[in-house]
């Protein structure tokens, strides 16, 4: 692998970290930062249904409190077998029905929970309904003169849970009836919250976990709702029997993170679920994660091409310094690397420069020497042997024939 890659990719890959870890740190901090927000969002909200919830069903008690002091009421309980008066009256329950979507049913009771009037005339008389009703505890309180709720329970007419508000009629200072209207709660999810929540990303259910949804079931009903109760899919964990309020997370049947806040509800006895997709929580710091990764990958191209124009005049000049210090190996001193940059690769070239600079002041030096002790030693052998005529050599240096013995000669030649 060429250098140049190999500076690229670390170049590339500590980028890449880098933008990785910062991303990271930061994702992490706002996800906490987002998670902390939501659940506070959350609990207000919770908070403000139920405010919401208690208000509603005030409002709802409160206008079956002024139904009971209606004298066609009154007139009822007192003539129930008037055909024409429990008509009238019949018509009123019905209108009322009509005009508030979470009531189920409207209905007005003598002392012994026998039906007198409602909004669904098949339940006049109907005996079914009134061993029922004597037996449920908003009947018995308000035949002692108490106004109260009850609920959510599981209406055997419906099959749904329901909660019901029990008000007693009073004629001449006691109970003589009791109204009774029964409230859908899957209408109340629909009607009332639903709206609550349209402008958020969070939604709002009312439920009781504990209901026994499939106590009726095989029930012949005698009021059929087209549009079914669907449970919630909730799970209902350990920590919300314990506390009142709280935050859980639970995954739903998609496998989608849900965060959430609950409340118990007193009067009337139900939960209040505000949740919201972890999704939706994450969105905009996951907007900014892709962002991120887009970023990344361009920073990345960029680094190859700035890496690469950086880094190749740099490389460049090492090769030069390579090429020169093959050239000083092979003993060609008459190269010199030339460089576009400064600092330790131009020391390093300077150094080069210098050295070749400095062995072919050498090489000069010692070729002169050569050339003189060259011309020295040619004089001296001139000056040992002399050629005769024939091409022998005679020896005529003294301390030569003297070193060799032949000095005892007066003539000698080879």
């Amino acid at each position: 692998m060429k250098l140049i890659t190999k500076l690229i990719i670390m170049l590339a890959a500590t980028i890449i970290f880098s933008i990785f870890l910062s991303v990271f740190t930061v994702y992490r901090i706002a996800k906490n930062e987002l998670v902390q927000s939501t659940e506070v969002v959350l609990k207000e909200t919770s908070k403000m249904i139920e405010a919401q919830i208690e208000q509603r069903i005030r409002s709802i008690k409160k206008r079956v409190e002024g139904w009971a002091e209606v004298s066609l009421v009154k007139d009822a309980l007192k003539n129930p077998h008037d055909t024409r008066l429990i008509n009238n009256l019949n018509s009123a329950f019905l209108e009322i029905v009509k005009s508030d979507a979470i009531l189920q049913t409207f209905n007005l009771l003598d002392c012994s929970a026998a039906c007198v009037a409602s909004s669904i005339p098949e339940r006049i008389g109907l005996k079914e309904m009134q061993e029922v009703v004597s037996k449920k505890s908003d009947f018995i309180k308000a035949m002692n003169g108490e106004s109260n709720i009850m609920g959510a329970f599981m209406a055997i007419s419906s099959g749904r849970p329901v909660l019901s508000i029990a008000v007693p009629v009073f004629i001449d200072g006691k109970v003589k009836g009791v109204l009774r209207p029964i409230v859908d709660i899957a209408w109340f999810n629909s009607e009332m919250l639903e709206p609550l929540t349209a402008d958020s990303r969070c939604k709002a259910i009312v439920y009781h976990p504990e209901l026994n949804l499939d106590v009726y079931k095989g029930h012949n009903f005698t009021l059929v709702i087209k549009k079914g109760y669907i449970k919630p899919d909730i799970p209902y964990l350990p920590e919300m029997s314990q506390s009142i309020s709280g935050i859980i997370r639970y995954k739903k049947t998609d496998n989608n993170s849900i965060i959430a806040a609950y409340k118990w509800v007193e009067e009337p006895k139900w939960l209040i679920v505000v949740e919201q997709s972890m999704s939706d929580v994450l969105r905009p710091i996951i907007d900014i994660k892709y962002s991120a990764i887009k970023i990344a990958i361009l920073l990345f191209i960029m680094s190859i091409f700035a890496a690469s124009a950086a880094i190749r005049p740099i490389l460049a000049d090492i090769h030069n310094c390579i090429d020169m210090a093959r050239y000083i190996q092979k003993g060609d001193m008459d190269k010199r690397v030339i460089l576009s940059c400064k600092g330790d690769i131009g020391e390093l070239a300077k150094s080069l420069n210098d050295m070749a600079d400095g062995i072919k002041e050498r090489d000069a030096t010692i070729k002169a020497s050569e050339l003189r002790y060259k011309a020295i030693f040619d004089s001296a052998v001139e000056g040992i042997f002399q050629t005769k005529k024939m091409g022998s050599l005679s020896l005529q240096t003294l301390h030569l024939q003297i070193f060799l013995g032949y000095h005892l000669y007066k003539n000698f030649s080879l």
